[in-house]
């Protein structure tokens, strides 16, 4: 903004993976992580009396993976996760969130092709559930020139900061709902010799 602005921030990250294999063909991995966020900001300074903004974000989470091989040109992955976010600000207030999600994907080789189905369940304890499905391709046509191709759901929740941040800059939209749409793109690789 056009304002001599103050920001100070500190992060920290803990995350820990475990993979293991079951049998031969099939693994299970487990995700665990822990991300704190705190920042102090100062739009102006130069206003007499002006207090900054303080917010400590946290988000914890979990998710546990299964991927192996059904047969010689069909692999599955599976799982579930879950996160939690709280926020503790003088400027947003303190808010709480959390979200569960499973998804699937195949990974299948017929002939020359690998087709990539997915589909992703979202439940969120503030914006109800999402469903996002996708499908990708990848196909070689000439030794060094590959053809991708994908379509799929987009879905994005608004931020903390959208919804309940308001400064000079910025009006906060407290009833801001989710953003959806649907994502095309195709690409020809090509690789030097």
């Amino acid at each position: 903004g056009p304002a001599p602005s103050h920001e100070q921030t500190t992060q920290t990250l803990v995350s820990a993976r475990n993979q293991q294999a079951v049998t031969p063909d099939w693994s299970v991995t487990t995700d665990a992580w822990y991300r704190t966020h705190g920042d102090e900001f100062l739009y102006d300074p130069r206003v007499l009396g002006a207090q900054p903004n303080q917010h400590r974000t946290h988000v914890a989470g979990g998710g546990v993976r299964v991927g192996g091989r059904v047969t010689p040109a069909l692999r599955l992955t599976t799982g579930l996760e879950g996160t939690a976010d709280w926020l503790r600000s003088t400027a947003l207030g303190d808010r709480e969130e959390g979200r569960v999600s499973g998804f699937a994907e195949l990974e299948a080789r017929i002939g020359r092709l690998l087709l990539y189905p997915s589909a992703r369940v979202d439940s969120y304890t503030t914006f109800g559930s999402a469903f996002s499905p996708s499908v990708a391709m990848a196909l070689p046509i000439r030794p060094r020139v590959k053809w991708r191709a994908s379509v799929g759901r987009a879905f994005r929740v608004p931020t903390f900061t959208e919804r309940f941040y308001t400064d000079p800059n910025h009006q906060a939209t407290d009833t801001l709902r989710p953003e959806q749409g649907w994502t095309a793109d195709t690409v020809i690789d090509g690789t030097g010799a």
